[in-house]
């Protein structure tokens, strides 16, 4: 990853700022989920049939934009509902996904988030991502060591696949080439004796169960910055281990593929699984 110029104790104490002003902003905005989530919903689709969007969505990240920019006037902002991400620059830049798993907030589903990053030269400083049907927050900025409801949490540690837990998604991509891929990766993992595989349809959620080591991988390969900007801090600050999933190359943000991991030793037995069946 790029250094962070003179990443310092100033440096940190301003994270730890932008990372309390985050964590209140999702609590506020959680209102707007919590609301939405029990009422009848207006559903609208995007780039599929499969690829769900409320008006839920639309006015929690027009709410926490707001309030964003009212505290921060300068700085960038991406979202899954209003920017494109490719904007995503050197700049100090908030990237937000104002409900990280709409299709299970649809469904009644309370395994649905807000997920609030910052990011410095591209790089992912600060996550905080919040769960308000359940009330649960995680939280974490470089250096400052990642929280679940104010605790610290550890990763798991666990390096063997035969003793892991594995999450991914089926995305919103369903052409055959891509179907044939995912079911490959799967089949193999399943085959190597994996212990079980989760797919939970929130990508922020599901990186913060590595980070606090209730599963011990999640990978996904068609993922958005706005899923994962504020999950990598989290993971990295929980001791596991934000990768990209196709090779040794530092993690892009912007390349729409992850994979997370409690260990090194297992990134590496993951990855040779999932290079071997990659989308060509």
């Amino acid at each position: 990853s790029r250094a962070l110029p003179g990443f310092d104790a100033c440096i940190m104490t301003e994270f730890s700022q932008l990372c309390d002003t985050a964590q209140g902003i999702a609590r506020r905005a959680g209102e707007f989920v919590r609301k939405g989530y029990f009422a009848a919903k207006e559903v609208s689709h995007k780039s599929g049939v499969v690829d769900l969007v409320t008006e839920t969505d639309k006015q929690c990240e027009e709410f926490i934009f707001n309030e964003l920019r009212r505290v921060f006037p300068k700085h960038k902002f991406v979202g899954e509902e209003s920017t494109s991400e490719d904007e995503l620059t050197d700049e100090p830049t908030w990237i937000v996904d104002p409900i990280d798993g709409t299709t299970n907030f649809v469904h009644k589903m309370d395994y649905t988030c807000i997920s609030i990053g910052f990011t410095r030269n591209c790089e992912p400083c600060v996550g905080v991502v919040y769960n308000p049907i359940r009330d649960v927050m995680y939280c974490a900025y470089r250096g400052g060591g990642a929280f679940k409801n104010g605790r610290p949490i550890i990763a798991s540690g666990v390096k063997d696949l035969d003793k892991a837990l594995v999450s991914t998604n089926i995305g919103s991509n369903r052409s055959q080439k891509k179907l044939d891929a995912d079911f490959a990766q799967l089949r193999e993992l399943s085959d190597c004796n994996v212990q079980s595989i989760r797919m939970q349809g929130s990508a922020a959620l599901q990186l913060c169960s590595v980070a606090e080591g209730s599963t011990d991988c999640f990978f996904e390969d068609g993922i958005h910055i706005w899923d994962i900007a504020a999950g990598v801090v989290i993971v990295r600050e929980a001791g596991a281990y934000a990768l990209s999933m196709y090779s040794e190359e530092p993690l892009d943000i912007t390349k729409r593929a992850i994979l997370a991991t409690s260990t090194t030793k297992l990134a590496e037995t993951m990855r040779g699984i999932l290079v071997k069946h990659r989308v060509r």
